[in-house]
């Protein structure tokens, strides 16, 4: 019964751990936004030339009109001339899948008319113009039994906004009569045929294109790969993710792999186009498909070794470490068959690719009749790191050997001493089994791709248990340029890699240690003179280096102090011709050594000066939440736009002159129904306002001939279109600015109806009353939006606090060291962050490391404060003299039973009571430097260092110094935020207690400890925390709260993100 028990729990945790292993795949491929982006540009152009191959049908009906009755009408000969798509993008649905939407687009359709109208007929040719045509498109991915990609249109939606006919002919004027019928069917019919168009070009263009994406690849004659889908394609609101099984397999016979694969959650990257994701299950099934298939047996003999090596493998030479060889197998050639008694299993991290595999060695003699003859067994093992590299859309790679160790396992011929085996085993692994295998390596196996694509930019970094691949993406369409490309390989470097070379314009060796002068890139110094082998290794070694600029006053302090330096023992590591004429001359090696430190002092100045402290970065969801109130309120300010009246005349052909008259214009509303906000990389804003609409009321007159006649109408303006560029900047006090470089409105459509009895006369000439109504509303909005960005948005980006008072001590600074700099997924603002004392300011004397924040957008804003900008707060107060704390008796709490007088101290420092018998005392405390603090992932932590100086109050109040005590801890912060500060509180580690000086002769500090720590703990902490529960201000505009907050500690920074809530005044 126990046995049967045993078996079903062991077969139910292999089927829970098979159901485990089925939910991961082996291999991610992860697609960004801008591998979308790119995708998306192809297959416009794509769909471009589809849809300018629609065909139109003919159509012909009946309309009638009063007075002038019954007209009959025949379109036909129908020719699309263009389709033009200037505007479109594809957006993530998550859990969904692709969403296309062109928007702006237009076309041209050319054709020939004919009219009956009672007695007269007439026919020509007539010119349409479709304009804003909407195409919104839903596309759905999914995969097919065999794990092939499927995509399907799940849904297509035509809008056409406006279509203008043009007819020629001598009554072509008829059809302005009812023009919106034929309208209407135009609108109807290529409505119709572009989203049958849309579907066609998925199923037989995108579709089979995706399927190119192979399922399985086949590596050698020996295992394949399986990149079959496990599961339809995710989109998420980042990127869209493709899971894929990421499995190799015998392709003699494929068998269940024993081990599962582990989750894969790639990081939040999006530098590349497309991420691939290897995990260590996709690698380690390698080593099993291809231990399973035998393929994993190497043979070492005679033949392969190299004829300038001075041993052979055989018996007589092997007789020096194994001595009984020569007796039982004299002179006799040897074999050595190389084999792994289990799959190597390999191990991915941060630090790179590694395993420890073990090797069986069974050495051979062949006898006289070809047979062999076991001799010994050996155990190999070592450790083995890998390199990995993208060459020709393939993940190629070598292996270098770590230290191996050698033992015996089994001997046939006796015991000998395997030790001394280890160099000659060393050598068969380095120099014949490593070549040959790195040789298969280097061939490496495909990328899972589409055909035609190729991969640039490459990104190889290790994680936990899997390696990323990042590449930018390029589509060849033409055949014959699928052709392996030019290799592409990547040193291997864990996240966060920089280059360990300091440089500044050149790579001086004083310098070496000095990190990067500054991001901007400037001309190069001129090289120094120098001849023959010098000149040529130093042009060499600086060829290829990265210029990275020190501004133009360090470039110039660089040439004039650069033949100096290689004056004097140069670079090269020789004397010049110079330096064996200036040997002598230590003043002229002391001055050069001036301007090398004043070179380093101007390159670090130079790169402290553009790195802020503090850095407010509003993530497009933060942008949304701004622009919905920004909306609302140029709503408002668009409803109480004042147009002008409008008169004008009219000639039409039969009828001749009209004069007409608007006046009374009301705006009743202005709807901005659709808006979005968009991040401009390198520029600003844009804010795009489509299928706006607004209703105008007014009054009309109108003469012709005798008839005269007036009434009201009713204006609909719709599809309005309004961008707006929002420059932003920062003026002379750091204070934010914001600016309307580039404003356009076009309004697709007017509708006019107009009451009265003459009121079908306008229908004759309404196209160009209805352009007159356009112009002069288009230009009104582009005033009102100006207007409101001057006098409304401006004015209110300015509450941002430049500066924020602290207290009486101490204030801010968060002046805008450079202009906001929007990217294509946040805008960030980079602030000054710097404490600073209100009585006299002093220059910090440490600079701001570079702040990167985390590409992370949960939340509408974060905010990053460096290390710099808390550690200014403590030289502020430390400069002011603030940093001094006195503790008298009357601090200390009633519930303690000891008091500050000599008579306390005197249990630990005996000498007080003799000298200043029962004297009340007080303790100041004050530290000697500025604190310094400490930011990591774990946390805020320093370590400060107090002077504590006791004194004995005298009977005439003054102060008699008995001891100074220094006192050392670690102190670590708690960080939240409170009504919009930032709020900590201090808790006190393990602190340490020395003696600095003593006016009342030696003592036991050691005694003393227990007190210190009661006045530490419950009169100097409780103090500090109260003031730092009051906190300090964040940079916000007015009127903004902040909710849902995030803490995160970074190196060197601290990270906030919030939501935020506006509330505007009532």
């Amino acid at each position: 019964m126990g046995a049967q028990s045993l078996a079903v729990a062991c077969g139910a945790l292999i089927f829970f751990l098979t159901l485990a292993g089925a939910t991961n795949p082996g291999f991610v491929v992860r697609i960004t936004q801008a591998g979308l982006d790119y995708a998306h540009q192809q297959g416009i152009a794509i769909l471009e030339k589809e849809l300018a191959n629609v065909k139109l049908p003919d159509f012909s009906g009946d309309f009638r009109i009063k007075v002038l009755g019954k007209v009959r009408y025949e379109i036909s000969r129908l020719d699309l001339s263009g389709f033009q798509l200037p505007h479109s993008r594809i957006s993530l649905v998550p859990n969904v899948g692709l969403q296309v939407s062109i928007s702006n687009a237009y076309a041209k359709v050319n054709g020939n008319w004919r009219v009956k109208l009672r007695f007269i007929r007439d026919h020509g040719s007539f010119d349409v113009r479709v304009q804003n045509v909407y195409i919104e498109i839903n596309l759905k991915l999914g995969n097919d039994a065999s794990g092939k990609p499927t995509i399907d249109t799940s849904a297509c939606n035509t809008h056409i906004s406006s279509v203008q006919v043009h007819f020629s002919g001598r009554f072509g004027w008829l059809y302005n009569l009812f023009h919106e019928t034929i309208e209407s069917k135009f609108r109807k019919t290529l409505e119709g045929k572009v989203c049958d168009t849309v579907v066609k070009s998925v199923h037989s263009k995108l579709q089979p294109y995706v399927q190119t994406l192979p399922v399985t690849a086949r590596i050698d004659a020996i295992a394949g790969v399986d990149y079959s889908l496990v599961a339809p394609p995710a989109a998420t609101a980042q990127s869209l993710d493709v899971a894929l099984k990421g499995e190799f397999f015998s392709l003699a016979h494929r068998s269940a792999v024993p081990f599962p694969p582990l989750a894969l959650a790639l990081p939040p990257d999006h530098d590349r186009m497309v991420y691939f994701g290897a995990s260590s299950y996709f690698f380690n099934t390698a080593g099993f498909a291809y231990h399973a298939a035998g393929a994993l047996v190497f043979e070492i003999a005679d033949s392969m070794i190299s004829n300038g090596v001075d041993f052979r493998l055989d018996t007589t030479t092997f007789s020096a470490f194994v001595p009984q060889l020569e007796e039982m197998y004299p002179d006799m050639r040897m074999k050595f068959r190389l084999s792994t008694p289990s799959a190597p299993f390999l191990n991915i991290g941060p630090g790179g690719l590694s395993l420890k595999p073990v090797v069986d060695i069974q050495a051979y003699a062949i006898l006289p009749n070809s047979s062999l003859a076991p001799l010994f067994l050996l155990s190999l093992t070592g450790n083995v790191s890998a390199v990995i590299n993208v060459k020709s859309c393939h993940i190629a790679g070598s292996l270098k050997l770590g230290r191996m160790k050698l033992s015996l396992k089994h001997s046939d011929v006796g015991t000998f001493q395997v030790e001394s085996l280890q160099s000659i085993m060393n050598f068969f692994a380095s120099s014949i089994l490593l070549p040959r295998l790195n040789a298969r390596l280097a061939q490496g196996f495909p990328l899972p791709m589409p055909k035609g694509i190729q991969l640039s930019n490459i990104l190889v970094q290790f994680h936990q248990n899997f390696l990323l691949l990042g590449a930018d993406i390029r589509y060849q369409p033409q055949r014959g340029l699928l052709a392996p490309n030019a290799e592409l390989e990547t040193e291997l470097s864990p996240p966060g890699f920089r280059y360990p070379f300091p440089v500044c314009e050149v790579r001086l060796h004083l310098c070496r240690w000095v990190q990067v002068c500054s991001a901007r890139p400037s001309a190069p110094v001129p090289p120094v003179q120098r001849s023959g082998a010098v000149a040529k290794q130093e042009a060499q070694r600086l060829q290829g280096t990265p210029r990275v600029g020190c501004g133009s006053g360090s470039a110039r302090l660089l040439r004039l102090w650069f033949p100096f330096w290689h004056g004097y023992k140069g670079g090269v590591g020789r004397e010049s011709p110079a330096a064996a004429q200036h040997r002598g001359e230590a003043r002229m090696g002391a001055q050069s050594l001036a301007v090398a430190c004043g070179v380093l002092a101007v390159c670090l100045t130079l790169a402290r000066a553009t790195n802020p402290g503090f850095v407010v970065r509003i993530t497009q969801a933060g942008l949304d939440y701004a622009h919905q109130h920004g909306i609302a309120v140029l709503e408002k300010e668009l409803a109480h736009v004042k147009l002008p009246d409008i008169s004008g005349d009219f000639r039409l052909k039969v009828l001749g002159k009209v004069h007409y008259e608007f006046s009374r214009l009301d705006l009743r509303n202005f709807h901005l129904s659709y808006s979005r906000i968009s991040l401009v990389p390198n520029v600003g804003l844009q804010v795009s306002i489509s299928n706006a609409f607004a209703d105008v009321d007014g009054n009309w007159r109108v003469k012709i001939h005798f008839l005269r006649d007036h009434g009201s109408f009713d204006l609909k303006a719709e599809n309005i279109y309004i961008k707006i560029n929002l420059k932003l900047g920062n003026d002379a006090s750091g204070k934010p600015t914001i600016d309307t470089p580039y404003c356009s409105t076009r309004i697709s459509r007017v509708k006019v109806h107009f009451s009265g009895k003459l009121g079908w006369l306008y229908n004759l000439f309404y196209n160009a009353v209805e352009s007159k109504f356009r112009k002069t509303l288009e230009g009104k909005v582009c005033d009102i939006v100006v207007k409101s960005v001057h006098s409304k948005l401006q004015p209110y980006v300015q509450t941002l606090p430049v500066t924020a008072r602290i207290d009486a001590i101490a204030g801010v600074d968060y002046s805008l060291v450079a202009p906001p700099a929007a990217t294509a997924q946040s805008l960030d603002v980079a602030l000054k962050g710097e404490f600073f004392s209100l009585a006299h300011r002093s220059a910090v004397p440490f600079s701001p490391l570079a702040l990167a924040l985390p590409p992370d957008h949960d939340r509408m804003v974060y905010f990053g404060a460096s290390s710099y900008f808390f550690n200014t707060a403590g030289f502020a107060y430390h400069a002011a003299g603030a940093l001094v704390f006195e503790i008298t008796d009357s601090m200390i709490p009633k519930t303690v039973d000891f008091h500050l007088n000599t008579t306390t101290f005197s249990a630990f420092v005996p000498q007080l009571e003799k000298m200043y018998p029962d004297t009340p005392m007080k303790l100041r405390l004050s530290a000697p430097s500025a604190p310094f603090l400490n930011i990591g992932p774990g946390g805020l932590s320093l370590k400060p260092v107090v002077d504590i100086q006791a004194y004995a109050i005298l009977p005439n109040s003054s102060l008699a110094p008995l001891f100074l005590l220094s006192l050392t801890g670690n102190v670590s912060a708690v960080i939240n935020v409170k009504s919009g500060h930032i709020v900590g509180s201090l808790n006190v580690g393990r602190m340490k207690l020395s003696l600095k000086h003593s006016d009342v002769g030696s003592f036991q500090v050691r005694t003393l400890q227990s007190i210190m720590n009661i006045y530490a703990s419950s009169i100097l902490l409780p103090r500090l925390n109260e003031r730092l529960d009051e906190g300090f201000p964040l940079p916000l505009p007015d009127r903004i709260q902040l909710s849902n907050i995030l803490v995160r500690f970074h190196q060197n920074f601290l990270l906030l993100g919030a939501d935020v809530h506006y509330q505007p005044r009532v």
